[in-house]
């Protein structure tokens, strides 16, 4: 690069982006600096542009992630590499990119090439002032307009390609004019790294002759493997003679100067047919998109790869939430060691010892190493050094928005070829809005793909939200989007024991236990267990709390309560005596059981609330208590 090219961008780099931005294409700022982004659909403007201590301006989209500055912002609206994105900019605010390219005198006399849609109605051109110089030019409103705003991109000529049986596909705008002098349908996309797949579906059922300019045939490969699905014939054709880097048809076409045309067509027509056309795909059909269900029932799947049974399975995200200081990172930090030695975990299977890599980012690397001291006393961590993995230190979080952050992340995964990727907590590794269902499905639509590409499973740590008016339920209580709940195949809550548990003498501190609720989609969940955290050794068990919220009631039980009671008792009563040994919930659904199984009546009484009396029926023979607790 030239002293006068880095000066070039160092300009562009210090251009008011703000006001070129308004200017030119629309952006409407806010006295903070936001605007709607151009590059995503959004309701609230995240777009954000400011100028830095050394000059430069840059911009930044908060919802999609993406950043840059002018060069970066031309390159995604125009769908451009950096250098047509340079030369672009150049052109439209008069900079001189290189000694010999002064773009305001030279531009009236650029050749330009014109591309049309299929009826031949202009869409863009570009016109080239020198080899290697050019810009590009929109029609609209009745006239050239400079850049391609929204404008997609597609073939040269067009027209001439939809009715041909026989097309070149070429690397120019000047080589299609060159063939076609010769009488041949030639188009191009204007460079290599200009083709996009959908291009193929333009050369269905036609003979192809692919030819690039020497040393890009990588990429002729690549297109011809596109088009081979729709195309009659493809065929990549290597002129004779042509060595150098860079040397396209035209050259080769040079070379024969003074011959006449029909000439030049037949050493070209004698190239073609010497050149075989490449093998079909075995199958060019389509798949079909819909299966019967006999096909789909004899189809072949891979079985379930179950972690631990039965809410921890490879592919499959599981989200540990709960109250603040409730032990969920040391329990999650319980799981990887258990799962990293395959051994029983809070009374849960672990069949096979796995690969798992933990990424903590709420406590210091100190305590951490301090932690897993502690648990590790009774464990050699050479047990452990294949097992347990921890990413290398960096200054700064990882972030599953950042696209650098994701593809390291994909790499140490495909490295250690790790099976389990715990996240602690998740508000640590995003900085989207956590209430919005957009962002936060961002989120989970990354987690999904990553367990599809790495083949792995996903446990998140996440947070309780404030507590609020309204009581909530399961992963209701979980702070954020309610998507965070409904995406998870298994969801695990944590929370303090109740209050009333705090007479009963426990072996450890009162603060040193917690219930564990959970909801799986595709198991039956297990019963809620009450678990104990060892003070010493850091190790949670389970720990049999008598009466805990998690045993099952019989409506038999409800029904000797009322009885108890003379027979008839308000059921607010009921639920009262029903709570001392399980959760409301639970001992609202027993009440429901027993008045659809016919053991209780409901008589609704005036008064605030319409309160409801339960009454025995009259051929109630009565029932054993202790058969009432399961």
């Amino acid at each position: 690069m030239t002293e006068l090219q880095k000066k070039a961008i160092l300009a562009i780099k210090r251009l008011n982006l703000r006001g070129v931005l308004g200017t030119r294409f629309g952006l409407s700022f806010d006295k903070h600096g936001f605007a709607v982004c151009p590059f995503h659909t959004e309701n609230k403007p995240s777009f954000h542009v400011r100028q830095s201590e050394n000059e430069n301006w840059r911009w930044r989209c908060f919802g999609c992630g993406e950043s840059g500055d002018y060069i970066d912002f031309r390159r995604q609206w125009d769908n451009v590499n950096f250098h047509e994105a340079l030369r672009l900019i150049c052109s439209e605010e008069h900079i001189d990119l290189d000694a010999g390219y002064p773009v305001a005198n030279q531009a009236d006399s650029a050749v330009a090439f014109t591309y049309t849609d299929t009826k031949g109605i202009p869409l863009y051109r570009v016109k080239k002032i020198a080899p290697k110089r050019f810009y590009f030019e929109r029609f609209a409103e009745g006239r050239w307009l400079p850049g391609l705003a929204g404008v997609s991109r597609t073939l040269y000529n067009l027209p001439a390609l939809l009715d041909a049986k026989e097309v070149f596909l070429l690397e120019g705008e000047k080589d299609c004019e060159t063939v076609r002098q010769l009488g041949f349908v030639a188009t191009t996309m204007g460079s290599k790294n200009s083709w996009k797949k959908e291009f193929a579906i333009f050369f269905k059922d036609k003979d192809v002759n692919v030819c690039l300019d020497v040393g890009n045939e990588a990429d002729a490969e690549r297109i011809a493997k596109d088009i081979e699905a729709v195309a009659s014939n493809v065929r990549i054709l290597k002129l004779p003679g042509l060595e150098q880097r860079e040397q396209d048809i035209t050259d080769w076409l040079e070379k024969m100067t003074g011959q006449p045309h029909e000439e030049k067509a037949n050493s070209l027509r004698k190239v073609v047919s010497e050149t075989p056309a490449r093998s079909k795909p075995a199958d060019p059909s389509p798949a079909p998109l819909a299966e019967s269900i006999a096909d789909f029932q004899a189809r072949a799947v891979k079985e379930r790869d179950i972690f631990m049974r039965y809410w921890l399975e490879r592919e499959g995200l599981t989200i540990l939430a709960g109250e603040q200081k409730t032990g969920k990172s040391l329990l999650a930090l319980n799981l990887a060691i258990s799962v990293a030695l395959g051994r029983e975990f809070l009374g849960f299977e672990v069949p096979l010892e796995r690969r798992v890599l933990l990424i903590e980012q709420e406590i210091s690397t100190a305590s951490m190493k301090d932690r897993i001291g502690k648990m590790l006393l009774s464990t050699q961590p050479e047990q452990l050094k294949d097992r347990l993995f921890f990413p290398t230190a960096r200054d700064s979080w990882w972030k599953l928005t950042r696209p650098a952050d994701r593809t390291d992340l994909a790499l140490m995964i495909r490295q250690r070829d790790i099976d389990l990727v715990i996240f602690d907590p998740l508000s640590t590794f995003h900085d989207k809005k956590e209430n919005d269902n957009a962002d936060m499905g961002l989120i989970c639509e990354y987690l999904a793909g990553l367990m599809r590409t790495c083949h792995v499973a996903v446990f998140v740590v996440h947070h309780f939200g404030k507590p609020s008016q309204e009581e909530r339920y399961g992963s209701y209580k979980m702070r954020g989007a309610s998507i965070l709940g409904d995406r998870p195949d298994a969801i695990i809550t944590s929370t303090r024991l109740p209050e009333k548990y705090q007479r009963t003498p426990f072996p450890q501190p009162f603060e040193n236990y917690a219930q564990l609720k959970f909801t799986l989609r595709n198991d039956e969940a297990p019963d809620p267990i009450v678990v104990e955290r060892n003070s010493e050794n850091l190790w949670y068990r389970r720990y049999d709390l008598p009466g805990f919220l998690g045993k099952k009631i019989l409506p038999s039980m409800v029904a000797e309560i009322v009885r108890h009671n003379g027979g008839s008792c308000l059921q607010t009563e009921v639920m009262r005596a029903l709570e001392e040994i399980a959760s409301r919930r639970i001992a609202f659904e027993a009440i429901a059981e027993a008045r659809r199984a016919g053991l209780v009546k409901a008589q609704p009484l005036p008064g605030k609330g319409s309160p409801l009396l339960l009454v025995l029926p009259e051929n109630f023979e009565g029932s054993s208590v202790c058969e009432g607790v399961a």
